[in-house]
Formats: C-alpha cells, structure tokens, sequence
C-alpha cells in the first residue's frame, strides 16, 4: 500500500468515527464496508475527476465500484435502496475528505 492508500485510509476512518458520535443514532457497523473494500477504486475516482458537484464523480462511482459491488444489472442496489451504504449516503463527505488528504501531497494535482 501506497502513502496516500494510508493517508485517506486513516483520515476516512477518523472522520468516520466522527460521524458515528455526532449521528444521534447508532450507524450500523458494516455501514462503510462497501467504501473500504473498493478503497483504491474510489480514490482512483476521486483523484481522475475535479468538479464542484458531486454528480461525475457518482456516475464513476456507478460504473466502476458498484457494479463489482451489490448493484445489479439494471443499476438497482439492495444496500443503497436499504440505506445500507454508507459509500452513497455519506458520498460528498468522503470525497471532501478523499481531495483533502489528496491536496496535502505533494506532486498531486489540487
């Protein structure tokens, strides 16, 4: 694993853990799952794409992590339409977090 793999990989589970206090309900705990076993996927998305909304990088996200995910054929996820996913629900979230740690390196682009 690379330095950034660990930088976004810590700095997601800090803010993760943050999310769980300030919740006001307990988040289940395989919540995240589907975002830290396509953890490479999604700093490869987030580092390809700069934009100010979060909508190209979600079509990526569609088309790269959830297809290899729950999703079927016809673009429906079980997990996602459950509230299941913490990937979709906490999407803008993670990518804010994601460019953060991603600016801080040197020689990436911001």
């Amino acid at each position: 694993m690379n330095n950034v793999y660990l930088r976004v990989e810590t700095r997601l589970q800090e803010r993760i853990e943050e999310l769980r206090k300030n919740s006001g309900k307990d988040l289940p705990e395989d919540l995240f799952e589907p975002l830290f076993t396509h953890l490479q996927d999604v700093i490869d998305i987030v580092a390809s794409i700069k934009d100010y909304s979060t909508e190209p990088y979600l079509e990526k996200l569609r088309a790269v992590v959830c297809v290899d995910c729950a999703q079927d054929p016809q673009g429906s996820c079980v997990r996602r339409n459950a509230g299941m996913c913490g990937l979709n629900d906490y999407f803008p979230i993670i990518v804010g977090t994601i460019e953060d740690v991603l600016k801080t390196e040197t020689g990436l682009p911001s």
